[in-house]
């Protein structure tokens, strides 16, 4: 190597960092000992320069030979640099309930490398390299900047991922925080309006519907915004079919949040069969049906777009294939004559997994196999591994070999960020990084998504007979939108009294809808067929409505009631039989009566 390569003759050393500087470092020891042992170019120019000890400033004059920095720091320090690229998410904050501490790896130690604090302050930052380096003094505050983004609740994990332009760019896009969500109290309030919503929905069932499974989304409620994200991302460049394939596990949450699924619909689907109900649980929004979300308007252009969740059985991951099927068909071309075309770019899968079923079933092996094979590749699908550290009722080390749930991946290449699902930042910074990543290569990208589960792995379990440990750690983790304002500045100031209204608003409209569905609070009674004969209705002079507050403890025939719409059309249910006479006050509480599936999502809003 010569130093005559495209370099400012009045400082080389702007052109060497990292690795290639402690190269140049180690010439220049070599130089020092005998001249001879370098060609006579670079002799030539060591003898009108020298290494500088501040960074990026120039050396006008020969140095002595004290000036020039030890060999061993400085490979020491590029050694630790390295390091902490490559296994600083060992080292990361990334389980919320600080059960198990992180391995220790002794390379992300000073003493590993024979540094101390005063060796790295005296070393230029440009030995660190990378766009960090380009704002420290020196290596010391440079390599505390690395630990800021490897350490601490994201972990990186690309040391895989074997192209050097990829590499090149997942590690810019960590150091220079290119996804990192901005500062806006707008949009930390709409992150945590949608994060109520998910909330309220689930305790409200669980209220409702103590002891029926549902699978609860509570500890990984980041997964409904994350969704968010990837598909307003989606929608910006123009994808048109976005296809979600997951498991059990917070999907009636995804379905009524991200598909908009009427909360009626839902609360049917709860009801006993012995209650006669007209809802047919084989048809309609009780499978998997896709919802389309219509013509919408973003920033003054039409968008349109379908949501898809693929229907799925009890076995885990056998939808994974399905799922690729469906994109594969739904981006391919057929209307030109010669072979199909496959666009990448209209078709979006996304894969939700279990922790345990991800490394434990073989089809997910078998389907990342086929994701770069011409004739099967998708142009890239987003993974998300729902992790609540259990698997059914075992503990990680009972139930994989591996370190990671997601270490199965790095057999295909496929990068991997690691994320703490109680941390709302970096959650929507993960999702941000996957779907840039996947537009900007069309290939795989997987999150792993630590968090846990508040209840067992279904309602009607008790956690605590087989993880007494666990669940006292999880009993007084506040719920997510709960602890809002200890989040975000935004919501600091005496006068935040958002959350209390969305969570008030959130809660009237399912308890709306719950009334819709003739659903009838759970009786003790055996004979639960047995209904109560129908009141004669009498007809009297409508009177004006009272204030809300005089409503409260009101006897409920002292009023008359607002007559019940009409339960809103399933897809393909048979014709409804007459409706049944209600009894005035049956169903929860008092309340105004509201549109047919209406419920607190919304339109599809985002979050980032």
């Amino acid at each position: 190597m010569s130093l005559t390569m495209k370099q400012d003759p009045a400082d080389p050393w702007r052109d060497f960092h990292g690795p290639n500087a402690g190269y140049v470092l180690e010439l220049y020891q070599r130089y020092r000992q005998d001249p001879e042992s370098v060609d006579p170019e670079t002799r030539a120019r060591f003898a009108q320069w020298s290494p500088p000890r501040d960074g990026f400033t120039a050396a006008e004059a020969v140095a002595p030979a004290a000036a020039a920095p030890p060999v061993e720091e400085v490979v020491g320090a590029v050694n630790l640099a390295q390091a902490i690229r490559e296994h600083g998410h060992l080292a990361a904050d990334l389980d919320p309930l600080r059960m198990i501490a992180p391995p220790p790896f002794p390379l992300l130690t000073l003493e590993a490398h024979g540094l101390t604090e005063a060796d790295l302050r005296q070393l230029p930052a440009a030995v660190v390299g990378g766009p960090l380096a380009r704002e420290a003094g020196n290596a010391l505050e440079a390599i505390a900047q690395l630990r800021e983004v490897y350490t601490r609740r994201i972990g990186h994990d690309y040391e895989q991922v074997r192209i050097a332009e990829e590499r090149e760019w997942l590690r810019n896009a960590a150091e220079c925080r290119l996804f990192r969500p901005p500062d806006d109290p707008a949009r930390q309030a709409a992150l945590l309006e949608r994060l109520t919503h998910v909330e309220v929905f689930e305790r409200f069932l669980h209220r409702i519907f103590p002891g029926k499974t549902r699978f609860s989304i509570e500890g990984l409620d980041m997964m409904v915004p994350m969704l968010d994200v990837v598909i307003e991302a989606a929608a910006d460049v123009g994808t048109c079919n976005v296809l979600i394939g997951m498991a059990h596990r917070g999907r009636l949450n995804v379905m009524a949040h991200v598909l908009k699924k009427p909360y009626a619909h839902i609360f049917a689907e709860f009801k006993d069969p012995a209650q006669g109900h007209r809802f047919r649980e084989d048809m309609g929004w009780t499978g998997d049906v896709k919802y389309h979300k219509g013509a919408d308007m973003r920033d003054g252009k039409p968008v349109q777009g379908v949501i898809t969740i693929a229907p799925n059985p009890s076995h885990l991951e056998s939808v994974n294939p399905v799922v690729m099927g469906m994109a594969r068909a739904a981006g391919t071309h057929v209307d030109a004559p010669g072979p199909p075309h496959f666009d990448p770019d209209l078709t979006l899968p996304i894969l939700i997994h279990g922790d345990a079923a991800f490394p434990g079933q073989g089809i997910a092996a078998e389907t990342l196999n086929f994701s770069r094979l011409a004739g099967y590749t998708t142009g890239g699908t987003i993974h998300i591994i729902s992790n609540n550290q259990l698997g059914y009722t075992a503990l990680p080390d009972d139930t994989r070999s591996t370190l990671y749930a997601s270490d199965l991946a790095k057999g295909f290449r496929i990068p991997i960020v690691h994320v703490n699902a109680d941390d709302p930042e970096a959650c929507i910074e993960a999702a941000r990084l996957a779907f840039a990543y996947r537009a900007a290569f069309h290939k795989d990208f997987l999150i792993d998504l630590i968090g846990y589960r508040r209840y067992g792995h279904n309602e009607g379990d008790e956690p605590g007979f087989t993880q007494p440990v666990m669940y006292e750690r999880i009993a007084p983790i506040p719920r997510c939108a709960s602890s809002g304002p200890t989040r975000w500045p935004c919501a600091a100031s005496s006068t935040w009294t958002r959350p209390p209204r969305w969570s008030g608003s959130t809660w009237k409209r399912s308890r709306q809808s719950w009334r819709r569905c003739n659903l009838k609070r759970p009786s003790m009674s055996r004979n639960r067929s047995r209904r109560r004969p129908a009141r004669r209705a009498r007809s009297r002079p409508a009177c004006p409505r009272a204030p809300a507050g005089a409503q409260r403890g009101a006897v409920a025939g002292s009023r008359r009631l607002q007559p019940e719409p009409k339960d809103p059309p399933l897809h393909g249910a048979p014709p409804r039989e007459p409706a049944r006479p209600r009894r005035a006050g049956g169903g929860l509480g008092s309340g105004g009566t509201a549109r047919a599936g209406e419920h607190p999502g919304g339109r599809h809003r985002g979050c980032a």
